[in-house]
């Protein structure tokens, strides 16, 4: 069974064969997908694809790619209808000393509920620079449009035949090198959805779970691995937020790395009469290099927790919550 299954005890990620041909180099198989630019926004997954990647000269490369994300058919007003979801990838990167950037197209064609056929198109560019004196910046923009086309039968739930897609998400990063160590800071903002009932869909593009800013708030970590914090955004990725952060490290001996961050956030789209205060957030880690593969990790992560997360009711009582975590990770 070559496929992403958690629960197997034995599981293959990939399995491709690649050849080259005179106009470029051909993949088929089980691969990666999700993973563009920056950490942001990815969420890696494994999937049936083909791609096809080229240069047109030293610096700009070109890929194409189509996936097959689901394969299934289902038996829909006395027919079997097509179930599938599908993807369409055209990308190019243009790379030199200090400095990447690029530009990704993906249109997703979503069959998978036989009451709701999804086209939707996203564009991505990011752009990736070491400049003089140690200064490092990155950032991505992802932006969503497409339409739903709604059954009839469907109609009051969608609350209308035709669903618009509308989103967009920014991330934006610098730090710089001072003495022993580095400062910097971080901007990243995911659109919220003003109004879930009607039939504009917003909100939908997430920040992944490859793109953990905290131990606490907007972490996929934390959740997988020690359990999920009751309340909304505690724990998933980044959705219906703006996140500013000022981070800094250094490394006071060799293999061991220090890190402390401060973030604040606050709601895009403030509903439901619920404050728009995620609260704040300090962060605290020390990771010691055992050997190249192995590291282990100690972490104390503190929410100051916003009054969000008293919902609708005004008066309730909140506490603050912490964390304390420590990891030992094996690279193969």
């Amino acid at each position: 069974d070559v496929s992403y299954n958690a629960d197997a005890n034995v599981q293959f990620d990939k399995a491709y064969v690649t050849f080259m041909t005179n106009y470029g180099q051909v993949e088929a198989g089980f691969k990666s997908t999700n993973l563009w630019g920056t950490d942001f926004g990815n969420t890696e997954a494994f999937v049936g694809e083909i791609d096809f990647q080229t240069k047109l000269s030293e610096n700009l490369g070109l890929l194409f790619r189509v996936e097959k994300d689901v394969e299934q058919d289902a038996f829909y007003n006395n027919s079997i209808q097509d179930e599938d979801k599908d993807a369409y990838i055209a990308a190019a990167v243009y790379k030199m000393e200090g400095m990447e950037a690029g530009m990704l197209y993906k249109g997703v064609r979503d069959y998978t509920n036989c009451d709701v056929n999804t086209m939707v198109h996203v564009l991505s560019p990011y752009a990736k620079a070491s400049l003089a004196d140690g200064i490092y910046v990155e950032g991505q923009v992802y932006w969503a449009t497409g339409k739903s086309e709604c059954d009839e039968a469907y109609l009051t739930a969608a609350a209308g035949e035709e669903l618009d897609w509308s989103d967009l998400l920014i991330y934006l990063m610098a730090k710089a090198d001072v003495g022993p160590g580095y400062v910097g800071a971080m901007f990243a903002y995911a659109e919220g959805d003003d109004d879930p009932t009607d039939k504009d869909i917003k909100g939908a593009l997430l920040s992944g779970s490859d793109w953990n800013p905290c131990l606490i708030l907007f972490n996929d970590t934390q959740p997988t691995s020690l359990g999920r914090f009751p309340g909304a955004t505690t724990g998933d990725a980044l959705n219906n937020a703006y996140l500013w952060q000022v981070f800094g490290g250094m490394s006071p001996m060799e293999n061991l790395a220090l890190s402390a961050s401060f973030t604040y956030a606050y709601a895009d789209e403030k509903l439901d009469n619920k404050d728009d205060d995620y609260g704040s957030e300090v962060d605290i880690t020390a990771s010691y290099k055992i050997y190249d593969n192995l590291d282990y990790t100690v972490g104390f992560g503190y929410l100051f927790a916003g009054d969000f997360y008293k919902g609708d009711v005004t008066d309730r009582e909140i506490d603050d919550t912490y964390l304390l975590m420590n990891k030992l990770q094996v690279d193969f």
